[in-house]
């Protein structure tokens, strides 16, 4: 008698509801058109013709990704059938040329945060998957090397992802922990020619997710391994399972225990392998696992025979592990979700691919390592080395002890176990990724120290605030620090000028304006420039408003008990006679005036030269008059000579 499998409904969801069916139009399209169908993710990608056939053209720079009924995300279900025939060159070495697939997970936005699965490059002679996963080179010699075409097919179902070329099972990949929404097509040829697709149908039938020829059948299999399973036209009823005749062809039953089916029995069972009695569910294959903890769970499970370097499980005293393939071999430590390792004592992971190695170090998200004691990962590809610190985002590094690093791709440093007053104490990093080059450009927005200094666009500010890498103030987008509204009232900074700005336009500068001494270590120069002026003309007021001025001596208010007295003019006793040196200061609420000293200096300069001229004027008469009392004097004195000549006479 055939042994029956059992396949539980509430543990394995296998029909998919929501998946569209998707067939290129490249033969109804014209060279060099952007095909209708399909979305550029990156780059632009048009048709193109290669060995007498219209092709969708991808090059390095060009990620495309296909509009199905008018969506070009969540189009793809979780079973679903993808086939194209892609074009490849003669060539000698065919490492070369490859196309490069990516199932979607998340949003779909390209690039962002890792949302897209590890690549699967597919040459014309095999298969290598890179990134998180374990790197798989299936590389092999398949027939008819030198065939331009290859035809690919990706099957996706029950978790289960297989690729074939030219009908030949050349990758599976079991126990994808996600269901991809959506594909993208690119592709890399080293020579730098253009390579292409076409005949691209998407369809939510799989032909066969059983076994095949080319896969290890089950030991407890009589059945024929290359049959197709044939489901029910429904989705059955609660806490039903599927059934198999041994032939293919699956039914809903209720469940209920089989002798016909083996051992059914479930739940844990205690182990002792030599560290003391631990727990683990039964049946589990020990060849796969390391040997249990004392007192420890194991809930999780694993298909594959392990090294004893790479022991599954959970193996550490009073560990627990649960998911699969994860290991718990630290003191009191948690493995969860897929291939995770929680090595440190009391450490935590969770999600998949993490590592916490580090003493009560918890690590989440996707491919993280806590490494430091007490830390903490959380997000996509980041690392906590130093002790107490805490990375969280996307290829965040905390390098430092007790730092904070957040963002994307930060710049990090520092000793991890010291605590060291040049070190950083928190980081926000916005750094970019470059795929296509392979390589990071990492910066900091800001960086915080542990001597209490700040960096804005530095990463080793020498100061409290240190503000770097800014625009020239006077552009109106400008500037390192901007106070205010920027579009209305504010102050701006650069490294060596102030401006006020309303409006962004000029504005005035108020210091101390409602009284106070301003100090200037040398002097203050106003532009002056010709060439920034217009409308130059001869200054009308001069000794006449100076006379009119009345200077005063006075307390602020502010400052009453100031020992000296301030000197200067009083504004409401200047704007009838010279307005122009009166600016009102709405800045305080008070609308208060003030008067403009520097503008004064003009004006006494063209009362000094008025006065002088009036000097000059007094010493040209004051001269006159002398000229005219010498010749008086000489006249008079003639006078005298005679009259005393002629009274001598007399005698």
């Amino acid at each position: 008698m055939k042994i029956r499998h059992l396949i539980l409904l509430a543990l394995l969801p296998l029909f998919s509801v929501n998946a569209q069916n998707f067939e290129d139009n490249f033969a109804n399209e014209s060279i060099n058109d952007v095909p209708t169908q399909w979305r550029n993710v990156k780059g632009l990608g048009r048709i193109g013709e290669l060995d007498g056939q219209k092709v969708l053209n991808l090059d390095r720079y060009t990620v495309v990704s296909p509009i199905v009924n008018g969506q070009d995300n969540n189009y793809l279900g979780d079973q679903f059938t993808i086939e194209f025939d892609a074009f490849f060159y003669d060539a000698s070495s065919p490492n070369r040329q490859y196309y490069i697939i990516h199932l979607w997970e998340g949003t779909g936005v390209y690039g962002e945060n890792g949302k897209h699965t590890d690549p699967y490059l597919i040459y014309k002679h095999g298969i290598t998957v890179t990134g998180s996963f374990v790197n798989r080179k299936k590389l092999e010699p398949l027939a008819e090397l030198e065939r331009k075409w290859r035809h690919i097919k990706i099957e996706f179902a029950q978790k289960t992802l297989k690729i074939y070329i030219n009908s030949r099972l050349t990758h599976i990949q079991p126990d994808l922990f996600y269901d991809p929404p959506m594909v993208s097509f690119s592709a890399r040829n080293a020579s730098g020619a253009t390579s292409g697709i076409t005949n691209v149908t998407i369809t939510d039938q799989v032909d066969s997710i059983g076994p095949t020829t080319d896969e290890e059948p089950d030991d407890n299999s009589t059945s024929d391994q290359n049959l197709p399973y044939t489901f029910p036209p429904n989705d059955g009823n609660a806490n039903q399972i599927l059934q198999t005749d041994g032939q293919g062809t699956l039914s809903w039953v209720d469940f209920l225990a089989d002798s016909s089916a083996g051992d059914s029995s479930t739940g844990l069972e205690a182990i002792d392998q030599g560290n003391g009695i631990g727990w683990r569910l039964v049946n589990g294959n020990e060849e796969y696992y390391g040997n249990i903890g004392k007192n420890a769970i194991d809930l999780s499970i694993e298909s594959r025979s392990n090294r004893k370097n790479n022991e599954k499980g959970a193996m550490g005293e009073h560990a627990f592990a649960s998911g699969n393939s994860t290991t718990a071999s630290g003191r009191f430590s948690t493995a969860m979700g897929q291939n995770t390792i929680a090595s440190g004592t009391n450490s935590m992971t969770m999600n998949s691919n993490t590592t916490a190695s580090g003493l009560s170090s918890t690590a989440m998200g996707n491919s993280t390592w806590a490494s430091g004691t007490n830390s903490i990962v959380a997000g996509n590809n980041t690392r906590a080395f130093g002790d107490n610190s805490v990375a969280m985002g996307g290829g965040v590094i905390a390098d430092a002890n007790n730092s904070f690093a957040i963002g994307r791709y930060n710049i990090g440093g520092g000793h991890p176990k010291e605590w060291r007053e040049i070190d950083p104490i928190f980081e926000i990093g916005n750094g970019k990724s470059y795929p296509d080059k392979g390589t990071k450009e990492k910066s900091n927005a800001l960086t915080v120290l542990k001597n209490g200094n700040i960096g804005i666009g530095t990463h080793t500010p020498q100061v409290k605030l240190h503000i770097q890498d800014g625009l020239d103030a006077n552009n109106s987008k400008g500037g390192y620090l901007i106070i205010g509204d920027k579009q209305k009232e504010n102050i701006v900074f650069d490294n060596n000028e102030i401006i006020a700005r309303n409006n962004v336009q000029p504005a005035i500068l108020y210091l101390q304006s409602d009284g106070g001494d301003v100090y200037v270590g040398r002097a203050v120069v106003h532009s002056s420039d010709r060439r920034l002026k217009q409308d130059i003309e001869n200054l009308n007021y001069g000794l006449n408003e100076i006379l009119q001025l009345r200077p005063v001596s006075y307390h602020w208010k502010s400052n009453p008990d100031a020992t000296n007295k301030s000197l200067g003019l009083i504004a409401q006793d200047v704007q009838p006679i010279l307005k122009e040196l009166i600016t009102a200061n709405t800045n305080n609420g008070n609308d208060t005036l003030g008067v403009n000293y520097t503008e004064l200096i003009p004006i006494l300069i063209k009362a000094i030269q008025e006065q002088q001229t009036v000097i000059e004027n007094l010493k040209s008469s004051a001269t006159h008059k002398d000229e005219a009392l010498v010749q008086l004097n000489e006249r008079i004195e003639k006078l005298e000579t005679l009259y005393s000549t002629h009274k001598i006479s007399q005698k």
